[in-house]
């Protein structure tokens, strides 16, 4: 086959290839179209508002009586009469607890009140006849005349002082602690021996 022939076939191809009409373009699928959507109707409903504060809870009663009995009691700790101070704690918390504002505490130590009895519904009077409705520095109390009575708690109840030489007693019992507490407000001190009710001076 001549030059001649090969060149009129690939022009005959080529012309071939020219008249074929090109591929039509694939069209993207179209998504259909979203319609608005209708919005839903609720209930009214009330404004929203903050939750209140829970009103705060007091507690049925108070059980300190005397402002200053925490501290009174911490100087009785520093002086070791830790049984007295359960006293005051228990009857403190008690809501018959006749103590007043201001008051003298006389303290046995623990060893005199390890041998007492004490039931638990005499707390109130073994604590207030131990209790003077006065604050009393020791002074005080050694410059009152010999036999001079003070009224304690317990109703119609008084206490005997006693100045025997530098010593003062109470009913029985001597002091020999003095001035413990150092409120204003409240004196304590501490003696030799649970106070002997006994000797008390019944006044009607």
């Amino acid at each position: 086959m001549g030059f001649f022939t090969v060149l009129m076939i690939l022009l005959a191809f080529l012309r071939l290839v020219s008249s074929i009409p090109p591929t039509a373009s694939v069209d993207t699928p179209k998504l259909p179209v979203l319609q608005s959507l209708t919005p839903v109707e609720t209930p009214d409903l009330p404004p929203f508002t903050s939750p209140s504060k829970q009103p705060s809870t007091s507690p049925v009663n108070n059980p300190v009586k005397i402002p200053e009995l925490p501290v009174a009691i911490s100087d009785m700790r520093s002086k070791s009469y830790f049984g007295f101070v359960i006293l005051l704690n228990l009857l403190n918390a008690t809501t018959k607890s006749a103590l007043g504002q201001q008051v003298t505490f006389f303290m046995p130590n623990d060893q005199q009140l390890a041998t007492s009895t004490i039931s638990p519904g005499g707390l109130d009077d073994f604590v207030l006849t131990h209790t003077v409705p006065e604050p009393l520095i020791f002074s005080s109390l050694a410059r009152a005349p010999n036999g001079t009575l003070i009224q304690s708690f317990t109703t119609n109840q008084f206490l005997r002082i006693s100045n025997i030489g530098r010593r003062v007693f109470i009913n029985n019992a001597h002091i020999v602690t003095r001035n413990v507490c150092s409120s204003d407000t409240i004196k304590c001190h501490g003696i030799s021996a649970v106070i002997n009710t006994s000797l008390n001076q019944t006044v009607s």
